[in-house]
C-alpha cells in the first residue's frame, strides 16, 4: 500500500510543483518590468547647431578687422565670434518643476551672451552660474521652470573662440536630473536629407540631389 501511495505521489507532485514554480517565474518577472518601468530615465531630445561663421556669410577677406558687438553704451571686440544654438524638448512622460542643466564647451571657449526663447511667458530660463561679456564661461548651468512634457525651449549662444583657433570644438549638454538626452539631427542635416529627396524635372531629364 506504501509502495503504491508512493507511485501516486510521484505522478502527481510535478504538477503543483510545476505549477509553484512558475507562478514564482512570473511573479519574478513582473517585479522586473515594474522596477524597469519605474526606472526609466526621462527622454530629453537636443538639437545643438553650429551655426556658419561671420566670414563664411562675408568673406574671409572682407573681415580683417575684429568683430564688435556692442551692448548700450559698451562696445566688445572679439577676433572670432560663433553663434551656436541648442534646442531642448522634454520628450518624457514627467513634468518637471525646475529642470537643471548644463551647456558645455571646451576649455579654450567661452559663452558671452545668450538669447532664450520659452514657450511662454509663464516659463522662465533662471541661470544658475553668472555670465556676461566680461564674464565668459565655458560651463553654463541653467534651470528651466517649469519644464513639461512637449515643452521646448531654443537658446542662441554667442561663443567666443581663441585667436587662430577654426573651430569651436565639440558642445556637450548634461544634467543632474535622472534624464537621458537623445541627439536629434541637426537643422544643416536635415536640410541635406530634404535636399537628397527632391527631384527637378527639365524636358526629358530628371535632376536629383546626391
Amino acid at each position: 500500500m506504501f509502495e503504491a501511495l508512493w507511485q501516486l505521489l510521484w505522478h502527481f507532485l510535478p504538477l503543483p510543483l510545476t505549477i509553484f514554480l512558475g507562478g514564482v517565474a512570473v511573479g519574478v518577472l513582473g517585479c522586473s518590468a515594474i522596477a524597469a518601468y519605474l526606472d526609466r530615465r526621462p527622454v530629453i531630445t537636443q538639437r545643438i547647431d553650429i551655426i556658419p561663421k561671420f566670414e563664411d556669410f562675408f568673406g574671409s577677406l572682407e573681415l580683417q578687422s575684429p568683430i564688435t558687438v556692442s551692448k548700450g553704451e559698451k562696445s566688445y571686440n572679439y577676433c572670432d565670434l560663433h553663434t551656436v544654438q541648442v534646442e531642448l524638448t522634454n520628450q518624457s512622460r514627467q513634468d518637471f518643476d525646475a529642470f537643471e542643466f548644463g551647456i558645455n564647451l571646451a576649455s579654450d571657449t567661452a559663452i558671452v551672451h545668450m538669447e532664450v526663447q520659452a514657450p511662454d511667458h509663464h516659463r522662465v530660463v533662471k541661470p544658475i552660474t553668472p555670465f556676461s561679456f566680461t564674464q565668459p564661461r565655458s560651463q553654463v548651468d541653467l534651470s528651466l521652470q517649469p519644464f513639461n512634457r512637449e515643452d521646448t525651449y531654443t537658446f542662441r549662444l554667442l561663443v567666443v573662440v581663441p585667436e587662430g583657433s577654426s573651430s569651436l570644438g565639440t558642445v556637450t549638454l548634461s544634467s543632474p536630473e535622472a534624464a537621458r538626452f537623445a541627439e536629434l539631427p541637426t537643422t544643416q542635416e536635415l536640410l541635406k536629407k530634404a535636399a537628397k529627396a527632391i527631384s527637378l524635372p527639365l524636358g526629358p531629364f530628371k535632376i536629383s540631389f546626391r
